[in-house]
């Protein structure tokens, strides 16, 4: 079923009214869907998280409206059924004693069944295995703790998955499991809204990219414009990658993936 998640001049103002106030977001008016895939770029502070917040309906704006399928949610319950939220630091988000209780704890609470085959689905698609689940998602490394918070959150299988920073203290063989869910996930055609810093982990995974700077929307488009306005410009947000995706978009060549970008990079080196 098809979902759309609009919002139409939303404003966020934390601790209003004290001297501590600060606008998170101003004047954002932007649509998601669930058969697309975003990237969310801004530098610490410009209200990408909270963006995620109030998309996900954890926080309400100050002003504005947010819409699902053109109206306002009349049953917040039916639509958190259909997103599932992965917060930068996994432990605020964890509730239960074991990982097999925090995994399964969403499901649960939807009343849906077969909640140890979720379990192990879920488990197994962020590279852990069934030896994690009787231990306390508390005792988990952080990079450990990261995998338990993103099963948690797809085991109940939402239309539309909001993950805030998910490469953040992963090794190297951490973030080739989660790049292949990611990528695993949009295959199968559901949604995905992603904040990360690492645009050399994430700019194949997506086909559209919004840059928040000061808590409003300075850029939103496709990766193509995105990567020439910003390898042209020689923007602050700087990456090897976009530079050497620019070179071959100039040449008409459009890399497919990361790995391919990688192969023609390479072909194109003279020895």
């Amino acid at each position: 079923m098809a979902l759309e998640i609009s919002l139409e001049d939303v404003s966020l103002v934390y601790n209003r009214g004290t001297h501590l106030e600060l606008k998170a977001l101003e004047g954002v008016s932007v649509t998601f869907r669930n058969d697309e895939s975003v990237l969310l770029l801004g530098h610490t502070g410009s209200g990408k998280s909270t963006l995620l917040k109030v998309i996900s309906q954890l926080l309400r704006p100050s002003e504005g409206r947010v819409l699902i399928n053109g109206r306002e949610c009349s049953e917040p319950k039916i639509f958190m059924k259909k997103i599932g939220i992965c917060f930068q630091f996994p432990e605020d988000q964890f509730l239960c004693e074991t990982v097999f209780d925090e995994i399964a704890f969403a499901s649960r609470n939807f009343n849906l069944d077969q909640i140890e085959s979720r379990v192990m689905k879920a488990i197994e698609a962020v590279g852990l295995d069934e030896t994690y689940l009787d231990k306390s998602p508390f005792s988990l490394s952080q990079g450990e703790a990261r995998k338990v918070a993103l099963a948690s959150v797809i085991a109940h299988e939402p239309d539309l998955l909001l993950l805030d920073e998910p490469f953040i203290a992963l090794d190297y063989q951490g973030k080739h499991v989660i790049r292949s869910f990611v990528r695993s996930w949009i295959q199968q055609r559901h949604g995905l809204i992603l904040v990360s810093h690492s645009l050399d982990h994430t700019i194949d995974l997506v086909n559209r990219v919004i840059v928040l700077e000061s808590g409003k929307i300075v850029y939103d488009g496709s990766v193509e414009n995105f990567i020439f306005e910003n390898a042209a410009q020689r923007s602050k947000l700087q990456s090897e990658v976009v530079e050497i995706w620019y070179q071959l978009l100039k040449l008409g060549e459009k890399p497919s993936s990361l790995e391919d970008l990688i192969q023609k990079a390479a072909d194109r080196i003279i020895v």
